[in-house]
Formats: structure tokens, sequence, C-alpha cells
């Protein structure tokens, strides 16, 4: 112990398990695609992500709440659950995972863009009906 230890800690609280462990199951498992895209990630690459609950708000590394995901992918969803992610995207996401050819940027881009329009036409409309223009 030396005097950092005394003054904030040891850190006592969870450690994060490393997601490295998680790489080679997932990328067997998935028989090498993106759960989203479908592009094929080479073994060692890609990117191991909760599916719905991120270790942060205390979900648990289980098989049932692990993905692999290209990074463009695992960027786009960002902290949104795979529910949320895919209600999102329900558009462009094929019924069977993952699919059989990869889903252009463009078309992501072009729903995200619709998403962030209409949620930018509601809150136009809320400070309409705001008697009190908050």
């Amino acid at each position: 112990m030396d005097i950092w230890d005394d003054f904030f800690g040891t850190g006592g609280g969870r450690r994060r398990p490393s997601l490295k462990d998680w790489k080679e199951p997932l990328h067997k498992m998935q028989k090498g695609k993106c759960m989203y895209c479908g592009v094929k990630i080479r073994e060692g690459d890609g990117e191991v992500d909760h599916k719905n609950r991120a270790f942060s708000r205390g979900g648990k590394e289980t098989p049932k709440n692990m993905q692999l995901l290209c990074a463009p992918c695992n960027r786009r969803k960002g902290d949104l659950t795979d529910a949320q992610f895919r209600k999102r995207f329900a558009a462009i996401l094929p019924a069977t995972l993952p699919p059989a050819r990869p889903i252009p940027l463009a078309k992501f881009e072009a729903i995200a863009k619709g998403v962030a329009e209409r949620k930018a036409k509601a809150a136009k409309k809320r400070r309409e009906r705001d008697p009190f223009g908050f």
C-alpha cells in the first residue's frame, strides 16, 4: 500500500473483465459476421458490445448480453440497447441476423437524419404550445 491508496482507497469497486476474452467465442458463434450489417469481421478484429445493458449500468458479462460488431455499427449503436437500436433502424435491419448482404452506411444515415428531424419538429411543437416559453 502506498500513500495514493491511503488517500483514495484501493478502488475496491467492481472491476471490468477484459473484453478481449469474448472476441474469439463470439466470432465463432456469429460465424465472423457483424450482428447488424453482416459485414465479415476478421478474427481478432471487431468490437465487443453489450446488447441490453452496458457494464457501466450494471449489465452482466454473459453470452446472452454480448455481441461482436464492426466498428461503424458499434459507433452507430452508441449507448442504445439492442431493442432501441433495432427500433430506430427497423426499416433496414433484416428480421434474421446477420443479414446476407451488408447494409450501406447511407441507409443508416438517412434514417438517423429522419429521426433527428422528427425529434426537432416535436420539440418545436412542444415549445409553441408551452405558455411559459420553456
